[in-house]
């Protein structure tokens, strides 16, 4: 391979890829890194970065990469990328902490808020974007004994992020249809949004989500129906 040969080590998000962890969808630049104080050699449309490793390993440990992540990308894709490795068990808590600590205070103001909790790079985006805007959320709210929920806004919205692989089968399909109707005897309205609406329609996503709050619509109080059914009772 050409990044052994040249001495270099696979870095950044492409070092993500490797590891298997959520990456924003879209085309990323190949990162590759060299040592610091040597020349930085031509490597194709490769990003070349500076960090320091061992000459013997063509990636870097995973607690690395994160690092890596977290200093040389947006707090979005480096809150996407730290959660991944929290919800697949690949990085502790304190390891990711620790990574935090080492950033400058402007960038770790944000990404103390990361923890285990999203299911997919798609919740994630979700969760910090309603931190940025202070909007309040509950993640993973258990809203019956079998039915927990990606988000709740309020006290009567349910928020589902739905991501293009589970949800896009028949029993996804259908686990989510029997959930929304179980949120809807419990007087909840369910918003559900796309893989494509999360990511490729973005700007207007959150456009409607900014009026939903500023109408105090996740706020009104919907009737629970529970009692009037005894499966429920």
């Amino acid at each position: 391979m050409q990044v052994a040969r040249r001495h270099l080590q696979i870095a950044g998000l492409t070092a993500a890829k490797y590891y298997k962890l959520w990456v924003p969808p879209g085309r990323h630049p190949t990162e590759v890194s060299t040592r610091p104080g040597t020349r930085r050699p031509r490597f194709g449309q490769a990003t070349i970065r500076r960090w320091k490793y061992p000459r013997n390993r063509l990636v870097p440990p995973l607690v690395e990469v994160l690092e890596q992540v977290a200093r040389w990308h947006s707090t979005e894709t480096a809150a996407i990328v730290l959660e991944s490795a929290l919800a697949q068990g690949k990085a502790s808590m304190d390891e990711v902490h620790a990574i935090i600590r080492r950033l400058p205070k402007r960038r770790a103001r944000l990404l103390r808020f990361v923890d285990d909790r999203s299911g997919s790079g798609s919740e994630t985006r979700l969760k910090f974007f309603f931190i940025r805007e202070q909007i309040k959320f509950d993640q993973q709210f258990q809203f019956s004994a079998d039915y927990r929920a990606d988000f709740r806004l309020g006290k009567h919205l349910i928020l589902e992020a739905d991501s293009s692989a589970y949800h896009a089968t028949k029993s996804g399909y259908l686990t989510d249809r029997r959930r929304d109707l179980e949120a809807a005897i419990r007087g909840f309205e369910v918003l559900r949004l796309s893989f494509e609406q999360i990511w490729t329609d973005w700007r207007h996503t959150k456009g409607v989500l900014r009026a939903i709050v500023r109408s105090r619509r996740h706020q009104r109080r919907l009737l629970d129906l529970t009692d009037h059914y005894s499966i429920f009772a």
